[in-house]
């Protein structure tokens, strides 16, 4: 296998981060196996997204970077592992010393990454990885930022970008289905995200109310989902949302998945379920407050709608700076309405 003759490669993904940057690392994989389709292509992927990634039919491999692998002696028993794939490239598409070191210790001959940049790469990557690439600095959106680590194989990346086939699990669609029936839901439900694990990005919602309360008075049924970070303040929001929303019921990845799927659209914050939306191709509309919507937003249409409140500073851990304080149901209230009827939802 020549570096201009990837077709036959085993080709292996690397990213070790939180779940909705997984998610947004998907579309690489797309590109890859759209391309190559004899191809072998592995993923080393973090023990959180992990479930994410079972099942989809692009993907040969998944290996698995455990919370116990966090040691000197779990790096380099987890590069040993690697490197009895025989991978010929890695793509480091998080940028960082962690996700460099184990193809480089695993002896992968090719590793691409990007060239240091602030959001891009630091610490080591960039002198651990052996071919570096720049994104255009037009493109912001950090999918096809990491899209752009194919043109290291010969692959220009085009917009928008291919579609990744997400399968739904069986088991936790019959969960889903139970619990619509038991709530007499029809298929007019659009979910509202409430977190995303950092309180920074959570709206008020005294204020996200007036939307909900508008989607009920036009047909739709407001579902709320939230994860475990949100479970203490569930009774206090159920009080304010009254009877213009419910609540889902606690999910895993799987279960959020069916949920998404089976629902018409999607409001949120950045978060793993806004991005799982996007890449179902459900109409989203979201708030931002310190993530750069540039970066991390689904691509702006009449079906993917932003609401964004500066500054975006990336500050995820004093809510006071958050831009969404000032952000009232007022405010949103005319860009929602048109993106209900932009994208045929009422």
């Amino acid at each position: 296998m020549s570096e201009q003759d990837p077709g036959h490669a085993r080709i292996l993904i690397v990213r070790l981060s939180a779940l909705g940057d997984t998610a947004l690392t998907l579309p690489l994989l797309a590109i890859l196996r759209q391309t190559f389709p004899h191809a072998h292509i592995g993923w080393l992927v973090g023990q959180g997204a992990a479930p994410l990634l079972e099942g989809i039919p692009e993907l040969d491999e998944i290996h698995v970077f455990h919370n116990a692998d966090k040691s000197f002696r779990g790096y380099l028993h987890k590069a040993k592992v690697l490197k009895g794939f025989r991978y010929d490239i890695a793509i480091d598409t998080q940028g960082l010393t962690k996700s460099a070191l184990l193809p480089w210790l695993a002896g992968i001959k090719q590793r691409i990454g990007f060239r240091r940049a602030p959001l891009d790469a630091r610490e080591l990557a960039p002198l651990l990885n052996n071919k570096l690439v720049s994104p255009p600095k037009s493109e912001t959106n950090v999918a096809m930022r990491m899209a752009w680590l194919a043109s290291a194989l010969n692959i220009t990346p085009s917009t928008p970008l291919p579609p990744i086939t997400i399968p739904i699990n069986r088991e936790s669609m019959h969960m889903i289905d139970t619990w619509w029936n038991e709530k007499n839901l029809a298929d007019n439900v659009i979910i509202f995200g409430i977190g995303a694990g950092w309180s920074t990005k959570i709206w008020n919602v005294h204020e996200m109310a007036a939307l909900t309360k508008h989607a009920k008075k036009q047909g739709l049924q407001p579902v709320i989902l939230w994860g475990p970070p949100e479970k203490e303040k569930l009774s206090e929001w159920q009080t304010i949302l009254g009877d213009s929303a419910i609540f889902a019921p606690p999910t895993n990845i799987h279960e959020m998945l069916a949920l998404i799927a089976k629902s018409r659209a999607l409001c949120g914050p950045d978060s793993a379920s806004l991005h799982f939306a996007w890449l179902l191709q459900k109409p989203t509309l979201s708030w931002f407050g310190p993530s750069d919507p540039a970066r991390c937003a689904p691509p702006v249409t009449d079906q993917n709608v932003v609401i964004a409140m500066p500054p975006h500073d990336w500050n995820r851990k004093d809510p006071s700076t958050s831009g969404l304080n000032h952000l009232t149901g007022t405010m949103a209230l005319p860009a929602f309405t048109k993106w209900l009827a932009d994208s045929n939802l009422c």
